[in-house]
């Protein structure tokens, strides 16, 4: 494969005013994106997306996205992405094209405009159940965020049922965050119980579930309960991000209990003197 990446790379030496420079240089481009030589493969295909020749650049543009989505370049992959979405004729590359544009506008945290890509996703026949639960988790932050919490309830619910993957672990701990929200306390208990049955694999959302379980027995005052789903986070979570939070909750119920047992410093007192009956001195 690198000898023919050599190869090619002469022939586009050769003729760099021709009409096949652009064939050369797509050639050379998408040899490299095969493989996995992404930073050779780049500038050949931006070039190829640039000179804009029919014949070429819907391949161009699937090679081009995907590198820089795979390096988080979200603004310059959104933008091939969208064109992609446009010129598409492959119906895999017009789905590459809408997945690929809802996981940007979601990394570069623009819900609204992700959950809206998110809708042509559901509503391609080609999208599976995982894209689609994927994609009904951005329809659900983005009621989150609009706080409709019942339509948020709804769509995360439509995720849960249709999901056995991680989607399926996150969506349920949105429910749970929105049976909190609604200061249904034992509601939340409930909610993030379920997951631990359905979706033991995912560590993440277990944890966070029970973080939040934790908060949800603070506020029906059952603080030893609290304790000890954070100290159990603390002993055997693996993320230290998480069990950081657990940490600064549970650190935080300690210091409010001393708080509460430690007694007010009282002030010194002097007793009266009463000099209307003075005391009388020995005989």
């Amino acid at each position: 494969m690198r000898q023919g990446h050599r190869s090619l790379r002469g022939l586009s030496r050769q003729i760099p005013e021709r009409a096949f420079a652009t064939n050369a240089r797509f050639y050379r481009g998408d040899c490299a994106f095969r493989a996995k030589q992404y930073d050779l493969a780049l500038p050949d295909l931006e070039a190829v997306i640039a000179a804009g020749t029919p014949d070429f650049r819907e391949s161009a543009l699937v090679g081009a996205s995907d590198i820089l989505f795979r390096d988080k370049r979200w603004e310059g992959a959104l933008e091939h992405y969208t064109k992609l979405e446009k010129v598409a004729a492959i119906p895999q590359n017009v789905l590459a094209a809408k997945v690929g544009r809802m996981r940007c506008l979601r990394e570069l945290g623009r819900i609204d405009e992700a959950a809206d890509a998110a809708s042509k996703v559901i509503a391609e026949p080609g999208a599976n159940n995982d894209l689609r639960a994927e994609a009904g988790l951005l329809q659900g932050r983005k009621a989150m965020e609009a706080n409709s919490l019942d339509d948020a309830y709804v769509k995360f619910k439509a995720v849960v049922t249709a999901s056995t993957s991680e989607a399926g672990a996150e969506a349920k701990y949105h429910m749970a965050y929105v049976r909190y929200m609604r200061g249904k306390y034992t509601d939340t208990e409930k909610e993030v119980f379920d997951p631990v049955k359905k979706y033991p694999s995912y560590e993440q959302w277990k944890a966070r579930g029970f973080i939040l379980l934790a908060d949800a027995y603070v506020q029906l005052n059952d603080r030893f309960q609290a304790k000890a789903t954070l100290q159990s986070v603390i002993d055997h979570v693996s993320d230290p991000e998480l069990v950081a939070q657990a940490r600064t909750r549970l650190d935080t119920i300690l210091a409010s209990e001393v708080q509460q047992t430690t007694p007010a410093p009282q002030e010194d007192i002097e007793a009266p003197i009463d000099e209307s009956n003075p005391r009388e001195n020995d005989e």
